[in-house]
């Protein structure tokens, strides 16, 4: 079992934007016809259909394939349409990546433990090298969710509502090349105890009661941004 580093609500976008001063933003655009994954509930619950809404979002219950709980580790890769360049010297490149786990029909199926990677391939798919990223701000629609982080894994705990949005933010300055391509991959620890992943009840990696979830939609959005420069020192004269 993968050690847990408790970070009690990171809710640090404001602050994280107060100290970048943004002067770029484009939406990322995803390209649906080419999204590799390693498994898809059916038609109905596509990984195509995370980005381009011809489904009713990824998911990936294979009963009885996997059982006790119908899931296990799963992967999506989803290519750009057009490469996000690295940023020039003295800028950071910051990602707001929007997961939504909104379905109408599958109530409290939101990601549970998953973690958010890139890939400079040129042709992103499963094989592609892809590097992790630790989110500089996680927030939730619901005030009630809480994030623990394990390198770059989230973990999500406390309430389960019906429906939810996670908000992430990662600043990247050490790109090696253009980004092609962005990878999710969803951790199922079956076995684990409930208590010790926060609430999931199959130990993930959907909140749902089967270890299931549906992410109806990703968005991703990228701002070249210009660290703000320290402030000097202020010292005071000894009286």
């Amino acid at each position: 079992m993968r050690p847990l580093y408790s970070l009690a609500a990171i809710a640090i976008s404001a602050i994280l934007l107060n100290l970048l001063n943004p002067v770029l933003a484009d939406p990322a655009l995803l390209n649906s016809g080419a999204v590799d994954k390693t498994f898809e509930q059916n038609n109905r619950f596509a990984a195509r259909g995370s980005i381009d809404g011809t489904s009713s979002g990824w998911a990936i219950e294979s009963f009885p394939i996997n059982q006790p709980d119908g899931t296990i580790d799963q992967s999506v890769v989803w290519p750009l349409a057009s490469p996000i360049s690295m940023p020039i010297q003295g800028r950071n490149l910051l990602l707001n990546f929007t997961l939504s786990c909104t379905s109408a029909e599958a109530s409290r199926h939101s990601l549970g433990h998953f973690q958010l990677s890139y890939t400079v391939d040129t042709s992103p798919d499963l094989s592609s090298a892809a590097v992790p990223m630790i989110p500089n701000s996680l927030t939730a629609s619901d005030s009630g969710i809480f994030f623990t982080l394990v390198n770059a894994e989230v973990i999500v705990g406390g309430v389960n509502p019906n429906q939810v949005i996670y908000d992430l933010q990662f600043v990247l300055d050490d790109i090696s090349n253009d980004i092609t391509g962005f990878r999710l991959d969803v951790f199922d620890e079956n076995g684990t105890s409930l208590d010790a992943l926060n609430g999931l009840p199959t130990g993930g990696p959907g909140r749902a009661s089967n270890g299931n979830f549906v992410l109806t939609h990703v968005n991703v959005d990228y701002f070249y941004v210009i660290p703000a420069r320290s402030l000097p020192p202020i010292f005071e004269r000894s009286p």
